[in-house]
């Protein structure tokens, strides 16, 4: 290869993103404040949902299943993102939690005291947080609108014990 060709190909590699550390802006637009605005109907949906699943479980785990879903489920009323340099803090009214992104496998304990591994990661525009324990993953999305004044956190729920995994997308608003 040539000098002048390798030269090349080196400024152009150079141009390119290094790592899955998304922008400064875009970590800028996904700072603020974020409120459900779904309402009731919203809820309406997922119930529907986890009752479809239900009716597919086997009758002797149906009605925890049935519990922890609705538990898990339930549209959280607000989030907030905020950055320290690499550091993410997402708070929502339940907790508060801050992880560098991308953080694959962070031990922390759940709800029920469980013990579960956290993943944060970008894809594209897309902030993913991923949790593990021992029951199944859920896979949240946090997908920003491009006027950054709204926000669709789309969720999957997966578990060896659900014949399909139970996936449902929530609508939050940017608040000043």
């Amino acid at each position: 290869m040539s000098r002048v060709l390798s030269g090349a190909l080196v400024a152009f590699c150079a141009l390119l993103p290094t790592s899955a550390t998304p922008s400064t802006e875009l970590r800028s637009a996904f700072s603020g404040r974020y409120v459900y605005s779904q309402g009731p109907a919203g809820y309406q949906h997922i119930e529907h949902q986890i009752q479809d699943l239900a009716r597919k479980l086997n009758p002797f785990i149906r009605s925890i299943a049935v519990h922890r879903l609705r538990d898990a489920c339930r549209p959280k009323v607000s989030f907030r993102f905020s950055w320290t340099r690499e550091l993410l803090q997402l708070e929502t009214p339940e907790q508060k939690l801050r992880s560098q992104v991308p953080v694959r496998g962070l031990k922390l304990r759940g709800k029920r005291g469980k013990k579960l591994s956290l993943s944060r990661f970008w894809q594209g525009r897309q902030l993913v947080q991923v949790s593990k324990n021992s029951q199944g993953e859920e896979e949240t999305r946090f997908i920003l609108a491009k006027d950054g004044l709204s926000l669709t956190v789309q969720i999957e729920i997966r578990s060896s014990h659900f014949p399909h995994p139970l996936r449902y997308k929530l609508e939050y608003q940017k608040v000043p």
